[in-house]
């Protein structure tokens, strides 16, 4: 996004968006992002978007052998909490990747975030990363 681009216009845009339209070009950005710098895409950090009782993005990290394309291992999702605003005053990441984790207390669900103080995308319930 360019310097002179407002994300909070973007923001603005999406939201009223029907969701089968967000939801694809949601999946078109996932689809076209690379592996970091170093990595060779075989193990997943796989994004998503996951629906329960509200939209939210998810993680499955997998291996995938690079020669069959066959992933293996067990099939575990992660939901991405976002940084809670009560702690930090700019909430749009650290550049780090998720690297945090831990789980929400209140609705259990496993949770990563490149912030320790989150709210969990699920329930909305605070939890703090290690």
């Amino acid at each position: 996004m360019d310097d002179a681009a407002d994300p909070y216009t973007l923001v603005e845009e999406l939201r009223m968006l029907p969701e089968e339209w967000l939801a694809d070009l949601v999946r078109e950005v996932f689809e076209r992002r690379r592996p970091r710098d170093g990595e060779d895409g075989a193990v997943g950090d796989r994004c998503f978007l996951a629906v329960g009782d509200r939209c939210f993005l998810a993680v499955s990290s997998r291996s995938r052998d690079a020669r069959t394309g066959t992933w293996t291992g067990e099939v575990e999702y992660t939901a991405v909490a976002h940084p809670d605003r009560d702690h930090y005053d700019d909430p749009t990441g650290t550049g780090w990747g998720f690297v945090q984790s831990g789980a929400c207390g209140r609705c259990r669900v496993r949770l990563t975030s490149s912030h320790k103080n989150v709210r969990c995308p699920v329930c909305d319930g605070p939890a703090y990363l290690t």
